[in-house]
C-alpha cells in the first residue's frame, strides 16, 4: 500500500507539472496576448486538480519521499520541501554577539547579512517571537532582503525550518512562470505533510505561489489558501513584495503581518545605545574616504533604500573614489552616488529643503498649517492620549487648491520639510491606468513605497485627474476605483507608519465629494496674493537673486502686479537676472517694469 501511494504521488506530481509545462510552452509560442493569458489559465486549472489528486491520501498515509518528480527528464529543475540542516551543523552566526565598534566608531567590516541583521533587528526579533509562539507570519519586504531575513529568522526561531529548494540541478533555461509555479506547488502538496506542528515552513517564493495581485491569477491564490488552511496547524513564514501583498482568505491565514524595508534613523547597538544608521551601516574606511561625512546626516540621503541597497551603494562609492592620487572625495560625492541608487522610475523621492520662510506672504495659511503640523508632530503622543483619540485628531490629508502659480507645490514641500519627512511626488494623470485594476495597482505601489519611507509626505499633483467625481466615458471605472482606493487609504490611518497625503489641484469642483469629507481631505485655499503678500514675494525673490530693490520700488512693483501670481513675480526677477548675466543688461527699476509689463500683456492675451 505504501508503495502504491508513493507511485500515485510521484505520478500525479509529474503529470501536473508536465501539463503545466505543455500549456505554458504553447502560450509562450503564441503572439496574441489574450490567447497567452487564456492558455496560461488553462494550464493552471489543469495542473491544480492533478496535483491535488496526487496528494489526496496524504493524511491517511504520509509519503516517505519528499522530493517532487521533475516534469520531464533533464528539462527543468524540480523542487522539494526539505528541512534545514541540524542546528549543530549550521552556522551559528545569528547567535554570536555582534562586535560593538564603540561609541562614535564605525565597524571595520560589514557584509550584507550583517547589515540586514543590524538595520532590522527590531522587526526580526518580533518575527522570531511570533514563530516561537506558534504564530504564522506574513512579511512584506523588498526581494533583496528575503534570503537574508529567512536565514536569520530560521536560525533564531527555535524551530526546524523547511524550505522549497531545487531538488535537481539543471543547467537549462528555466521554463515559464506557470511551469515553475506548478513544480513548487507539487513539491508543497507532496511534502507539507512531512513537517510537524513544531516546525516552521518558510515560503520565500510566496509571490509566485499566490499569483500576486494579478486578477487573472486568482485561482492560484485560492489553491494556495486551500492547501495552507488544510494544514492550519503548521506554522508558516511567508515573504512577499509590498506591491503583491495578498488579500482576502489567503491573507487571513496569517495571524501576524509585518512590513520590513524602511531604514530607521537610529538602530540599537550593544548595551542598548542608540546609534545613527550612518554609523552602524558604514565602515570606517568608507567614512574616512569622504571629507565632511556626518553619520547623523546620512539618513536624508538614503531615504528609499533598503539595507542591502545602501551597502551596495556605499561599496560602489568607496571603490570609485578611494583611488591613490585621486582628488579627495567629499560627502557631496557620496550623496550623489546614493541618489543615483535610490532613483525611482514611478515617482521622485527625497527630502525637501523648502521652508515656510522661503514663501512670501500667505501668513494666514501658514498659521493654519502650523496648527495642523502640531497635531502631526509628537505633541499628541507626548500628551499621553489614547491611540484612538490620536488617530481622530491627526489630519489624514491636505488638499491645496487655487489658481495656478500660487505656490501650492511649494507649500506641500514646506510641510514635508517642517515634518523632516521624505517626499514622494507623483503626477495624477500618470496614476490613472487603462483598467480599474491597473489604477489600483499603481496607487498601491505608491503608498507601499511611502510606508517603506515613513515618515513620508506623498504629493499628488493634479489630483483631480484621478480623484474626479462621478464621470462617464471609458475612464469612469478607473476614476471610481481611484477614488475608492484613496478613500480606503485615508480611512486606514496608521500612526506607526506616518504618511501624509497632500493633493494639489486648481479645480476643486472636479474632486469627488467622497474625498472632501472632513475626516479625509482638509481643503486649504491659496488665492492670488494680496498687496502685502506681493510685497513679501517681491523682496524674497529680489534677495534670492541678489537684485537690489528699494522699498519704494517694492511698493511700485507690488501694486503693478495686482492680479498676478507669486510665480509671475518670480519670473520677473529670473528674467532680469538672466539679462544681467547673458546680455549685460542691468536689472534697473526701468528694466524690471518693462519685464512686468510684458508679462501682464501676455497674460491678458492668453485670457482673451
Amino acid at each position: 500500500m505504501q508503495q502504491a501511494w508513493r507511485w500515485a504521488i510521484a505520478t500525479g506530481a509529474t503529470v501536473a507539472a508536465a501539463a503545466a509545462a505543455w500549456f505554458g510552452g504553447l502560450a509562450a509560442n503564441l503572439n496574441d496576448g489574450l490567447v497567452q493569458t487564456l492558455t496560461g489559465l488553462v494550464a493552471a486549472v489543469v495542473a491544480a486538480p492533478l496535483g491535488a489528486w496526487a496528494v489526496a491520501g496524504r493524511r491517511s498515509q504520509r509519503p516517505a519521499a519528499i522530493t517532487a518528480q521533475a516534469p520531464s527528464p533533464a528539462r527543468h529543475p524540480a523542487y522539494a520541501l526539505t528541512p534545514d540542516p541540524a542546528a549543530d551543523a549550521r552556522s551559528h552566526r545569528a547567535s554570536e554577539p555582534r562586535s560593538d565598534p564603540g561609541e562614535g566608531a564605525h565597524p571595520r567590516r560589514l557584509d550584507d547579512r550583517d547589515a540586514v541583521a543590524i538595520a532590522y533587528a527590531t522587526e526580526i526579533d518580533r518575527v522570531v517571537s511570533y514563530l516561537r509562539g506558534g504564530v504564522s507570519v506574513l512579511v512584506t519586504c523588498d526581494g533583496l532582503l528575503i534570503m537574508h531575513l529567512a536565514d536569520i529568522v530560521a536560525e533564531r526561531a527555535g524551530r526546524r525550518a523547511w524550505r522549497l529548494r531545487r531538488a535537481v540541478v539543471d543547467v537549462t533555461v528555466a521554463g515559464p512562470p506557470i511551469e515553475r509555479r506548478a513544480e513548487l506547488m507539487a513539491a508543497l502538496h507532496t511534502s507539507i505533510g512531512q513537517t510537524g506542528p513544531d516546525d516552521v515552513v518558510i515560503l520565500s517564493q510566496f509571490d509566485l505561489l499566490s499569483g500576486g495581485t494579478d486578477p487573472a491569477l486568482r485561482a492560484w491564490s485560492g489553491e494556495l489558501a486551500d492547501l495552507l488552511y488544510e494544514w492550519s496547524d503548521r506554522v508558516v513564514l511567508a515573504f512577499c513584495d509590498p506591491s503583491n501583498a495578498p488579500s482576502g482568505n489567503l491573507a487571513r491565514r496569517f495571524t501576524a503581518t509585518l512590513q520590513i524595508g524602511t531604514l530607521p534613523r537610529l538602530v540599537t547597538a550593544e548595551g542598548g545605545r542608540a546609534v545613527a544608521i550612518g554609523q552602524a551601516l558604514v565602515t570606517q574606511a568608507e567614512a574616512d574616504t569622504f571629507v565632511g561625512f556626518d553619520p547623523a546626516d546620512l539618513y536624508r540621503g538614503v531615504v528609499g533604500l533598503n539595507a542591502i541597497q545602501l551597502r551596495q551603494a556605499l561599496r560602489f562609492a568607496y571603490l570609485r573614489h578611494h583611488t591613490a592620487g585621486a582628488r579627495q572625495a567629499t560627502v557631496a560625492d557620496l550623496l550623489l552616488e546614493l541618489r543615483s541608487f535610490g532613483a525611482r522610475t514611478d515617482s521622485a523621492v527625497g527630502f525637501s529643503n523648502v521652508s515656510f520662510a522661503d514663501i512670501g506672504g500667505y501668513n494666514e495659511v501658514k498659521r493654519e498649517l502650523h496648527r495642523s503640523l502640531m497635531l502631526l508632530g509628537a505633541g499628541l503622543h507626548e500628551a499621553g492620549l489614547p491611540r484612538a483619540i490620536v488617530a481622530d485628531l491627526v489630519p489624514r490629508a491636505l488638499l491645496f487648491h487655487g489658481p495656478t502659480g500660487t505656490g501650492k507645490s511649494l507649500f506641500a514641500k514646506a510641510v514635508a520639510s517642517q515634518l523632516d519627512a521624505a517626499v514622494v511626488v507623483a503626477q495624477g494623470p500618470e496614476l490613472l491606468g487603462y483598467t480599474p485594476d491597473a489604477t489600483v495597482a499603481k496607487l498601491d505601489a505608491l503608498f507601499a513605497g511611502a510606508r517603506r519611507d515613513a515618515p513620508c509626505v506623498v504629493i499628488i499633483e493634479e489630483i483631480d485627474a484621478i480623484a474626479a467625481g462621478p464621470t462617464t466615458g471609458p475612464a469612469a471605472a478607473s476614476h471610481d476605483a481611484a477614488v475608492g482606493r484613496l478613500a480606503a487609504e485615508l480611512d486606514a490611518f496608521r500612526p506607526d507608519q506616518p504618511v501624509l497625503l497632500i493633493g494639489i489641484t486648481s479645480r476643486l469642483a472636479a474632486v469627488s465629494d467622497r474625498l472632501l469629507r472632513p475626516s479625509r481631505f482638509r481643503p486649504i485655499r491659496l488665492d492670488l496674493p494680496d498687496l502685502a503678500a506681493r510685497r513679501d514675494i517681491t523682496r524674497l525673490h529680489a534677495r534670492a537673486l541678489d537684485i537690489h530693490v528699494s522699498d519704494e520700488l517694492v511698493d511700485l512693483l507690488a501694486e503693478a502686479a495686482e492680479g498676478m501670481t507669486g510665480d509671475d513675480l518670480a519670473a520677473v526677477f529670473r528674467q532680469a537676472r538672466a539679462g544681467e548675466i547673458i546680455d549685460g543688461q542691468p536689472a534697473t527699476p526701468r528694466r524690471l517694469g518693462q519685464i512686468l509689463g510684458e508679462l501682464r500683456r501676455k497674460r491678458s492675451e492668453q485670457d482673451r
